[in-house]
C-alpha cells in the first residue's frame, strides 16, 4: 500500500504540474485522501493506546483489581479514541485547507507570470516587424 501510494504520488505530483500548467485545477488523487484519512485514525488510535496503557499502569501501581483496572482502562482507550478521531479530523480540515490557499497561490502565480511574458513576447514580436520594416 505504501508503495503503491509512493508511486502515485509521484504521478499525482506530475499531473498537478502538467495541470497548473495548463490553468486548471487538479483535484485531490485517491492517494492523498487515504493518507488525510489515515491521520485521523492514527490519531485516534495513537492516542487511545496511549490512555489504555497509562490508565492500565495506574492501576497496577495503586494495585487496584483486575475487573476496575480492565473497565477504567477499556473506558479510558474508547473515551480518547474518540477525542484523537475529532483531533485527527481537525488538523485534516486544516491542512487540506491550506493546501487548497497554496494552490490557488500557485495558480494566479503562473496565470500572472505567463500573461507577463505573452505581453513581453508580443512586444518583442512587433518591435521584430517594426525593424524588418525600417531595414526593408
Amino acid at each position: 500500500m505504501v508503495g503503491w501510494c509512493l508511486s502515485h504520488a509521484v504521478g499525482t505530483a506530475r499531473s498537478r504540474i502538467v495541470s497548473v500548467e495548463v490553468g486548471r485545477s487538479h483535484p485531490i488523487g485517491r492517494c492523498d485522501r487515504d493518507v488525510a484519512t489515515m491521520v485521523a485514525r492514527f490519531s485516534g488510535a495513537g492516542l487511545g493506546l496511549m490512555a489504555f496503557t497509562i490508565t492500565t499502569a495506574m492501576g497496577l501501581y495503586v494495585r487496584n483489581p483486575v475487573e476496575v483496572i480492565l473497565s477504567r482502562s477499556i473506558f479510558a482507550l474508547f473515551l480518547f479514541c474518540i477525542v484523537g478521531a475529532v483531533l485527527g479530523g481537525v488538523a485534516q480540515r486544516i491542512i487540506a485547507e491550506h493546501q487548497r490557499e497554496q494552490q490557488a497561490e500557485i495558480s494566479s502565480r503562473y496565470r500572472s507570470d505567463s500573461a507577463a511574458m505573452d505581453g513581453a513576447a508580443r512586444s518583442d514580436d512587433e518591435s521584430g516587424v517594426a525593424e524588418e520594416s525600417v531595414s526593408a
